[in-house]
């Protein structure tokens, strides 16, 4: 069956910004390292691009979070890089990011990139190649300066790192767009669009028993 394209609509994904959020630049992996420390982080593996940023030019420190097949070949070719490796917990994560400088993000093959958005959560400016992903994420942006997209990523770092933006200008975009709050927003916008009146009392009915409703009613329970 086809679905008309005016009842298409996109529902974007998004992060927490309550795990990821700005704080204090410390934190023992980082000690010793050069200030401005530029980090990556996700899969290390050919198509992320990783090399491209460990062979540009920086005056300042390379952090690689993560872990993948391409791992011990960087290791090998870039040893003036820190390596952490894999890292589950996401509130470890994020203190990656928040005591970081600026994040990297140089693949060009990503159709989204949810560590795009969980660092500029954590208050980071973006240095990116071109891609469908960050191209995609910074369709919503109204201003240009927390982040840079340039085929050249020694480039896009120089650009980015000029414009000195506060934590809040990137954290900001997050949670406007791809906030969790913003993503139901999204959703319950769609929703409304797409269904008849009738529908439509239904589903605000199902929506407040989902936030409301339910949750006072397991608070009286307890």
């Amino acid at each position: 069956n086809k679905v008309a394209a005016d009842r298409l609509q996109i529902w974007s994904r998004g992060v927490s910004t309550t795990v990821f959020q700005p704080g204090a630049k410390n934190h023992p992996e980082y000690e010793g390292l050069t200030r401005p420390i530029a980090i990556f982080v996700g899969r290390i593996a050919v198509e992320k691009n990783i090399a491209a940023f460990l062979a540009a030019p920086f005056a300042g420190s390379k952090v690689i979070v993560g872990d993948g097949p391409l791992l011990p070949a960087l290791r090998a070719q870039y040893p003036q890089a820190r390596y952490v490796g894999a890292v589950a917990k996401p509130e470890e994560v994020a203190a990656y990011y928040r005591a970081a400088d600026v994040f990297v993000f140089p693949s060009m093959t990503d159709t989204f990139g949810l560590v795009l958005l969980e660092a500029m959560a954590s208050g980071l400016p973006v240095a990116a190649c071109p891609g469908p992903g960050q191209n995609s994420i910074f369709a919503r942006a109204q201003r240009h300066d927390f982040y840079c997209i340039d085929s050249d990523i020694s480039l896009a770092l120089q650009k980015v790192m000029l414009n000195m933006v506060t934590s809040e200008i990137p954290r900001s975009f997050v949670q406007q767009n791809y906030s969790w709050e913003a993503c139901t927003q999204e959703f319950i916008r769609a929703m409304m669009a797409s269904l008849a009146p009738l529908e439509r009392h239904w589903f605000r009915q199902l929506i407040y028993d989902l936030l409301i409703g339910w949750p006072l009613a397991l608070v009286a329970c307890r």
